[in-house]
């Protein structure tokens, strides 16, 4: 009996030092993050720009751009179900489509992101026959017949400068990427195949991007070549993110 409680006690003791280490881990990811944010650049509104129909052809760059794109992980309520993991291109969209609509800057409604995901899956499944992995080209046309977006472009080969001109312009940029490729820590180990994200501007060292892979993903910044290197569209195929590089751009409506 004596030893039974011993065995207790030792395994009561073990949970307590898992839990408080995991405790920890958890308040210093949370303080890396925030201290990141605090150097970013201000970010701009929707309402605070003139977006332009398109880049300017040689236009200087401006040394920083952040727009105030607001955020939501691709599982809202923390859910991170099947359905969820494969949700990003919704998220992605819908974070884009709230910063034309003059949301601002921060977390998105929980309730609200979750409605606009199965709405969105609901028109994959009858336009596609699925929801999972779409293409740069499928997500595109999300944006279009489902968004309402009548200028909706697809970068072949972006270059980093085209995706910063594009940002300066005062346009969010969607990317497909190998998410085994870009490297967040945040990621459940060792990522997913397929994933896309939102860049919404840039510093000096890399692009901001709201990734909605993680909780973490509000102004996560990534380094150029990080980006550059994983950006990848989906190759059904396949079955994995090997396909040319590409952007998606929005366009806001007149």
């Amino acid at each position: 009996m004596r030893r039974f409680l011993r065995h207790i006690v030792v395994a009561a003791v073990l949970a307590a030092v898992v839990a408080a280490a995991y405790a920890e881990r958890v308040r210093l990811a949370d303080a890396w993050v925030a201290w990141h944010a605090s150097r970013l650049p201000p970010a701009m509104s929707f309402s605070s720009l003139r977006p332009l129909p398109a880049p300017a052809a040689n236009a200087p760059l401006p040394a920083t751009v952040n727009l105030a794109v607001p955020f939501t992980p691709q599982a809202p309520t923390a859910n991170w179900d099947a359905y969820h993991e494969e949700a990003c291109e919704e998220a992605s969209l819908y974070m884009v489509d709230q910063f034309y609509r003059g949301m601002p800057a921060g977390l998105l409604d929980p309730a609200a992101v979750e409605k606009a995901i199965h709405a969105m899956t609901d028109f994959e499944d009858k336009t596609f026959g699925f929801n999972q992995d779409t293409t740069a080209a499928q997500t595109a046309q999300i944006a279009r017949d489902f968004l309402g977006y009548g200028h909706v472009e697809i970068v072949e080969q972006p270059t980093a400068d085209r995706i910063k001109a594009i940002l300066a312009a005062g346009h969010p940029v969607i990317v497909p990427v190998d998410g085994r490729l870009i490297g967040n820590p945040f990621y459940a180990s060792p990522g997913p195949i397929y994933h896309m994200l939102v860049l919404r501007g840039y510093t000096s060292s890399g692009f901001i991007s709201n990734d909605p892979g993680t909780r973490r993903g509000d102004g996560y910044v990534y380094g150029f070549d990080q980006v550059m290197k994983a950006m990848h569209d989906w190759n059904a195929a396949a079955g994995q993110a090997d396909g040319p590089p590409r952007a998606l751009v929005v366009y806001p409506n007149p």
